[in-house]
């Protein structure tokens, strides 16, 4: 009997070490494609000839970031970054866009 539990262990161990294995295979996997976003939206935040859609993609950057610390984890990080990168500074720029004359707006006048 002794052999026929030592296999029912091992095969239990087994499956443990494979659904770890899985586990972080589908972490890097996530990790991965959130970095490739993240790059599409600085190159975009960088290319964008409207401000508001700049400085709303330089946001998604952030936010993206703020994620990639809480998998990190990095929970405390994860919050600065979300709460001041991600919220505050892009509702600043916003208030700004919004206080300041558009370059458009006097071409169109004259």
């Amino acid at each position: 009997m002794l052999p026929v539990s030592l296999v029912f262990l091992s095969a239990k161990k087994q499956k443990s070490i494979n659904q770890k294995i899985f586990a972080k295979k589908n972490k890097m996997i996530l990790e991965i494609i959130l970095v490739v976003v993240m790059l599409v939206a600085a190159i975009s935040a960088g290319t964008f000839k409207n401000l508001l859609n700049a400085v709303i993609a330089a946001g998604f950057v952030s936010f993206i970031a703020a994620i990639l610390f809480f998998l990190l984890h990095a929970p405390d990080v994860a919050m600065a970054e979300a709460s001041i990168g991600a919220a505050l500074t892009v509702a600043i720029f916003v208030i700004a866009l919004k206080k300041t004359k558009r370059h458009e707006d006097d071409e169109k006048n004259n």
